[in-house]
């Protein structure tokens, strides 16, 4: 459940919607500690745990990277819990944070009311206790200081975080899916607001940055490095062509998801995927087919 990764940083699994290694956050821990991500509201009872189990008895910053629910669902659990903690998020999410309505309609927009149930209940942050934050905003937490670097594409309101000392980039989903378990790229291309361009300039602009290590939240660290910021633009774009040029023979959202998912379970080596892989290819999918507007 908590796992080091360097020194003074640490990924806790936040155990998804029931599956071990599919939602990660990160705790820093400086003079002062910020949580990054913290699952859906459903997982806040093993965050606290994790928390106890890494010494944390106080929590000064709550960081979602974004406000989609397996990244900020438990945010105003956490604020609850943690009185004295600010939340910080992008200037484009604050609103989101402060009044979560939209985002609980358009999840269930896309994933069905029962659903987004399930994922726990996501409550409102006082408006007084959030900070906005902007690209190259600075953050120190005595001893370690976090750089907010604005990474739209995946969505319009998400920011990446480095641990400017050791160059260790909590990517958010600017980086896309790769399982443990299942050992295969798949892009985060969610609707309503996914943009291809934004997602390839805030890959190239994180890839710039030469970060030694990856921190990714679907699972877990990875090797930094051009060739693996190249391999997920690449994936993107060709999942935009086959998804449009499935979409144009007339095939139904489905059988594209059962195409993609059947490539995948190739690549991985596998030869069926696991509910939460399919899960997150048929809203990448659905993301897609938005965006082609044949949806």
């Amino acid at each position: 459940m908590l796992s080091k990764v360097a020194e003074g940083v640490y990924v806790i699994d936040t155990g998804g919607l029931g599956f071990e290694r599919t939602v990660a956050c990160y705790l820093v821990v400086g003079d002062k500690v910020a949580l990054v991500d913290n699952g859906y509201a459903r997982g806040f009872e093993r965050v606290l745990s994790a928390l106890k189990e890494a010494g944390v008895s106080k929590l000064d910053y709550i960081i979602p990277t974004h406000v989609h629910l397996d990244h900020f669902g438990a945010t105003g659990k956490l604020a609850n819990h943690f009185p004295e903690a600010r939340v910080i998020a992008h200037k484009r999410a604050v609103k989101h944070v402060i009044n979560p309505s939209k985002v609980l309609e358009s999840a269930a927009t896309v994933f069905g009311e029962n659903v987004v149930k399930s994922f726990g209940e996501t409550i409102p942050v006082e408006e007084a206790r959030v900070e906005a934050a902007d690209d190259g905003s600075e953050l120190n937490l005595g001893g370690v200081s976090l750089l907010f670097i604005y990474t739209p594409g995946h969505a319009p309101h998400q920011m990446s975080v480095m641990v400017e000392d050791q160059h260790i980039l909590v990517t958010a989903d600017a980086v896309f899916m790769n399982f443990p378990s299942f050992p295969a790229l798949i892009p985060t291309t969610p609707p309503p607001s996914f943009n291809p361009e934004e997602a390839e300039k805030s890959l190239k602009k994180l890839g710039e940055m030469q970060p030694t290590l990856l921190l990714t939240p679907h699972f877990g660290p990875k090797e930094a490095g051009e060739t693996y910021i190249q391999h997920n633009i690449d994936r993107m774009w060709r999942w935009v062509r086959e998804v449009e040029r499935l979409s144009k023979e007339g095939r139904r959202m489905d059988e594209i998801v059962d195409q993609l998912v059947g490539l995948l379970c190739s690549e991985a080596g596998v030869e069926n995927a696991p509910p939460y892989v399919i899960s997150s290819v048929r809203t990448s999918v659905m993301g897609l087919l938005h965006l082609l507007g044949r949806l």
